[in-house]
C-alpha cells in the first residue's frame, strides 16, 4: 500500500490534473492498492478565505469569487469528461457550490464569522477538487470511491488547527479500508469533531492527512507530489547550481524548512515518521524523476552538508549592558515577555560574557518589540544596567544544515572563510550542540552572493566560476577573450575553472548579462543587444550585481578608468590590467590602491601583456 498526496499546483489546471490522473493510473498498475489525498485547486483556499471576509462586510462581490471557483472546476469537466456524462457531474459540483453559497449568505446576514464557520468555508476547496477528480476517474471506468476525510479523521474542536484523536481515527480508517478494495480518493486538510463539526488541520494540513492515512494503514511509502524535483540543496531561484537532495533525514528537513525551504512541512508528517514510513517528495510535472526520500536515519553522502536555506528579510534585536553579566534571570525575563506578546524568535545568539543577547525577528514586529522591551527593562535602562534596545533591519539569515557536520572539524571555518573572501560580513552566528545547523546573519544585499559562494564551496569545492567584466576590446582585450575561448575546455577539465563573461564594453557599446555572454559570439551580442557605453554605469552595474569571484579586466590605455579601481576594490572586485596609469602616478595613490586591495582580500594585478600570463586566472587562483 502506498499513499499519494497531490498539492494545489498539481490540482490547479486542466493540464496538471491530466498529469495527476496519469500518475494515479500508472501507480495502480505498478503498485496495486493505493490511496490518494488531494489539496484544493491552487489558490482556491485563499479565495474562500477572501469570500468569507467579504461576506462579513455584506459585500456581494463574494458571489464573483464563488462563480470563479465554480468555473475553474467546470473548465476541467469540459476538458476531461465525455460530453455525454458532463451534465451529471456539473449537477454534483453545483450541489456543493450551492451549499457554499448558502453558507456565505448566512455569514453576510449576521456579518460575523466564527472559527468554526471559517473551517467549514475553507473545507469546500478540498471537497470540490476531490469530487472533481473522482468524477473524472469514475467516468473513465476506474474503480474508485470518494472518501470525505471528515468521516474517519476525528479531532477536537480547536478550529483552524485541530488536534487529531489518533485512537479513534486509526480505528475508523482501518475499518473503512477493510471493507473495500477500491481506489480511495480522499479530501485533504479536513476532519470533524465528535459532534460532526468540520475542522481543519492547520499548516501542511493535506500533507498531514496523507501522513495520518499512511500511518494508520502501515503504508510502505507516502508520496508527496508537488511542483519541484524534491528538496533541493538550495533555492534554485537564487542558486543556479542547486540540485535535488536524494535522501534527507527528518531532522534535516525540519531545519531547512524552518529557514525558508517550503517544499514540505515536516511537523505534519510526524505520524508517518513515528512508524518509520519513508516520505518521497516527487514532481507531478516530471514524474519519472526519483525525487527526495525523507527518512529517520541519515544515508551515507559524499558531502559534509545536506542543504542551505535562508530567510531573506529579518531584523536583529540586541539587548546589552554590563549589568547583565552574571545576573540570573535576564534571559528568562526577556523571552517570557516575548512569548507573552506572541513574538516569534527565529534565531538567538549570546556571548559567553553574558554582556549581550541578540535575536532575530520578523521586521514587521520591530517597533512593537522595541516598545515591549523598553517597558520591560525600563528600570535596568534607567540605572544603566542595560544600555538600551538596538534593532538592525535589512538583514538575512542563512542556515547551513547537515547530519554530516557532526564531529567534523573545519565546517565553521570553511563557512566563515568563504564569506570573508567574498567581502560578506557576519553580523551574528548561532550553532546548537547537535552540530546540525550553523546559522549566520548577514546584510540582506549580500544574500544571493552568499548563498552561491557557500553552495559552491561545500558542493563544488573543486570547481570555481570567475565572473569577468572586461573593458576594452581592442587588440589586447580581443586576444584575451580569444585565448579564454580556446582554452575553455582545458580550464574546465584541468583547472576546474569556468569563465563567465558577464560584461563587455568598448568605446561605443557595452553589454552586461549576469547569466553569461558567449565567448563564441560576444562581439555580435554586444553590437546587437548592447547599449551606449558609459564607464561609470558599467562599473556601478558590476558592483550592484555583487557576484562572487568577480574580476574587472581593464584592457584599455584610458587615463580615467583607474579612478574607478578603488570603488571596485571596496565592492570586493579584483582588478587586472595592462593599463600602466594606476601604477605610474603618485605614490600615495598607488599605495592606497594596493592597501585597499589587501584589506578587502582582492587582487590588483598588473601585466604588461594580459594575454601572455593570463592574469585573470592567476587572480582567481591567488
Amino acid at each position: 500500500m502506498k499513499v499519494l498526496k497531490f498539492g494545489g499546483t498539481s490540482c490547479g489546471t486542466v493540464n496538471s490534473i491530466q498529469l495527476v490522473l496519469n500518475i494515479i493510473k500508472a501507480k495502480q498498475v505498478k503498485e496495486g492498492q493505493i490511496a490518494a489525498v488531494f489539496s484544493a485547486m491552487g489558490g482556491v483556499t485563499n479565495k474562500l478565505i477572501e469570500a468569507g471576509r467579504l461576506a462579513t462586510q455584506n459585500d456581494s462581490t463574494y458571489f464573483d469569487i464563488i462563480r470563479e471557483i465554480e468555473n475553474r472546476h467546470f473548465e476541467v469537466v469540459r476538458a476531461l469528461i465525455n460530453v455525454k456524462l458532463q451534465s451529471k457531474v456539473f449537477a454534483n459540483i453545483r450541489t456543493i457550490i450551492n451549499e457554499l453559497e448558502d453558507l456565505l449568505k448566512g455569514v453576510s446576514l449576521i456579518r460575523e464569522i466564527s472559527t468554526r464557520t471559517s473551517d467549514l468555508i475553507v473545507s469546500f476547496g478540498e471537497r470540490l477538487s476531490t469530487t472533481l477528480i473522482y468524477e473524472i476517474l469514475h467516468a473513465q471506468g476506474v474503480d474508485c470511491q470518494y472518501l470525505d476525510a471528515r468521516k474517519v479523521i476525528r479531532t477536537d474542536a480547536t478550529f483552524g488547527i485541530a488536534s487529531v484523536d489518533f485512537t479513534v481515527t486509526n480505528r475508523q480508517i482501518q475499518e473503512h479500508f477493510s471493507k473495500t478494495k477500491s481506489l480511495q480518493l480522499i479530501t485533504g486538510f479536513i476532519g470533524s469533531t465528535e459532534k460532526g463539526e468540520t475542522t481543519t488541520l492547520g499548516r501542511g494540513g493535506s500533507d498531514y492527512t496523507g501522513s495520518i492515512f499512511g500511518a494508520a494503514l502501515n503504508a510502505e511509502e507516502i508520496e508527496i507530489w508537488t511542483d519541484v524535483d524534491g528538496m533541493m540543496t538550495a533555492d534554485p531561484r537564487k542558486v543556479k547550481n542547486a540540485f535535488t537532495i536524494p535522501t534527507i533525514t527528518y531532522s534535516e528537513a525540519m531545519e531547512l524548512t524552518h529557514f525558508g525551504a517550503k517544499v514540505i512541512y515536516p511537523p505534519s508528517l510526524q505520524p508517518a515518521f513515528a512508524k518509520n514510513i519513508p516520505i518521497r517528495v516527487l514532481n507531478t510535472f516530471n514524474p519519472d524523476f526519483v525525487g527526495t526520500v525523507v527518512n529517520r536515519a541519515a544515508e551515507p553522502s559524499e558531502y559534509i552538508i545536506t542543504g542551505i536555506s535562508s530567510i531573506d528579510n529579518l531584523a536583529l534585536v540586541n539587548l546589552q549592558g554590563s549589568g547583565m553579566i552574571g545576573v540570573a534571570g535576564v534571559s528568562a525575563k526577556l523571552f517570557t515577555v516575548l512569548a507573552k506578546h506572541e513574538i516569534s524568535v527565529v534565531l538567538i545568539s549570546q556571548a559567553s560574557s553574558e554582556h549581550s543577547i541578540c535575536f532575530a525577528i520578523n521586521p514587521s514586529a520591530s517597533a512593537n518589540v522595541k516598545a515591549i522591551l523598553e517597558n520591560e527593562f525600563k528600570n535596568e535602562i534607567a540605572i544603566g544596567d542595560v544600555e538600551g534596545i538596538d534593532i538592525q533591519e535589512n538583514l538575512s539569515v542563512i542556515a547551513v544544515v547537515g547530519e554530516g557536520m557532526r564531529r567534523h572539524t573545519g565546517v565553521s571555518g570553511k563557512l566563515f572563510s568563504v564569506l570573508g573572501k567574498n567581502g560578506i560580513n557576519i553580523i551574528a552566528t548561532a550553532q546548537g550542540s547537535s552540530e546540525l545547523n550553523i546559522s549566520v546573519v548577514i546584510e540582506k544585499k549580500d544574500i544571493s552572493k552568499a548563498l552561491n559562494v557557500i553552495h559552491d564551496s561545500f558542493f563544488f569545492s573543486q570547481a570555481k566560476t570567475l565572473n569577468l567584466f572586461l573593458v576594452g576590446t581592442g587588440l589586447i582585450g580581443k586576444a584575451l577573450l580569444e585565448q579564454l575561448q580556446g582554452q575553455e575546455n582545458y580550464l574546465s577539465k584541468y583547472k576546474a575553472l569556468k569563465i563567465n563573461l558577464v560584461g563587455v564594453m568598448n568605446s561605443r557599446k557595452m553589454l552586461i548579462d549576469p547569466q553569461g555572454i558567449s565567448l563564441d559570439s560576444w562581439e555580435n551580442e554586444r553590437d546587437s543587444s548592447g547599449r551606449k557605453s558609459e564607464i561609470w554605469e558599467f562599473v556601478e552595474e558590476a558592483k550592484r550585481l555583487n557576484l562572487p569571484n568577480s574580476v574587472f579586466a581593464d584592457c584599455t590605455a584610458n587615463k580615467e578608468i583607474h579612478n574607478f579601481y578603488l570603488g571596485l576594490f571596496e565592492a570586493n572586485i579584483s582588478v587586472v590590467t595592462p593599463n600602466k596609469v594606476a601604477n605610474s602616478g603618485r605614490y600615495e595613490d598607488y599605495a592606497l590602491l594596493h592597501r585597499t586591495a589587501l584589506v578587502k582580500g582582492v587582487k590588483f594585478l598588473y601585466e604588461t601583456n594580459v594575454g601572455a600570463g593570463l592574469p585573470v586566472i592567476n587572480t582567481l587562483q591567488g
